[in-house]
């Protein structure tokens, strides 16, 4: 944009030389190159006519040349602010196209709105108002980048965990590798008392209740925290609390089966795991039994 509007103050100052018009009478050589700009800014950018108008043809067929580079200068700048705006909404409008096509889907199928709100619900949280196709990223990825992706997002869940103490690295990446994520809305049921537990669940956002088995809320976990460690190590041991979710959350499951598998080699890790998780297992049966005491009291 500078360099066209010193071309053209260059080329109305040369072209004024020839053809003198009354505002560039009485000024100096100086002047005159400061009165072309400032004529010329005026016709580009479409706010006058500069000091005077102009009384030769010549002139005249400049200014509207002038004017129309403005109007090009200005249809260029709103192009270029359309598709940075563009370049950066692209995963909304397609985030906002696929909600559409998902209303449509329920509307087709006749879901209660009860039903329709809980999945758009999911989706809000799912993919946070924009679109991506992970797997598909994912996918152009090394192996040992995807490996080194997901150990990153799901070290520290590992590392927190009492159990999980002290293990080697070896361990927890191959730990790490059997989590499977897994969303979580309000009032979900993640956990139910009374029942035979096969995995552990680890907290990646969200907040989750835990309740024991008469129904008193015991606290809340969040960002970070994890339950049911006891069932990868006590296989037909019950459940003694109902875990239910308060807000929509992100959590990742292991399997216990994968957790055997991997802990196999390492029978003294082993041992050590299970006597932590029994210890866990009785401090939690006795203040279940204490708020069933007071509550009857």
């Amino acid at each position: 944009m500078l360099i066209l509007l010193l071309w053209l103050t260059s080329f109305l100052y040369v072209m004024n030389m020839e053809i003198r018009e009354k505002w560039m009478d009485n000024i100096g050589h100086r002047e005159q190159i400061v009165s072309c700009l400032y004529r010329v800014a005026y016709l580009v950018f479409l706010v006058g006519f500069g000091e005077g108008y102009s009384e030769h043809n010549y002139t005249l067929i400049f200014e509207m040349i002038c004017w129309m580079v403005g109007i090009i200068m200005r249809l260029f700048i709103i192009a270029e602010i359309v598709q940075i705006v563009n370049k950066y909404n692209a995963a909304s409008n397609k985030y906002y196209q696929r909600i559409q096509r998902l209303r449509d889907f329920m509307s087709s199928k006749g879901l209660p709105s009860a039903t329709c709100t809980r999945i758009l619900q999911y989706f809000d949280f799912r993919f946070q108002k924009t679109f991506y196709k992970e797997e598909e990223i994912l996918s152009t990825l090394s192996t040992p980048l995807q490996k080194e992706i997901k150990y990153e997002t799901c070290k520290r869940l590992i590392e927190n965990v009492t159990i999980f103490k002290d293990l080697p690295t070896a361990v927890v990446l191959k730990l790490v590798d059997c989590l499977r994520p897994v969303i979580v809305l309000p009032n979900d049921v993640i956990v139910q008392a009374g029942t035979v537990g096969d995995n552990m669940y680890f907290i990646h956002n969200g907040t989750v209740a835990v309740y024991t088995s008469a129904g008193f809320e015991v606290c809340h976990l969040t960002d970070g925290s994890n339950f049911g460690e006891v069932s990868l190590v006590m296989k037909k041991e019950k459940r003694i609390a109902t875990v239910v979710a308060v807000d929509s959350s992100e959590l990742y499951i292991l399997p216990r089966a994968a957790f055997e598998k991997v802990i196999s080699p390492y029978p003294d890790l082993y041992n050590r795991m299970c006597k932590i998780a029994n210890d866990r297992f009785m401090k939690t049966m006795a203040r279940d039994t204490s708020l069933r005491d007071l509550t009857s009291s």
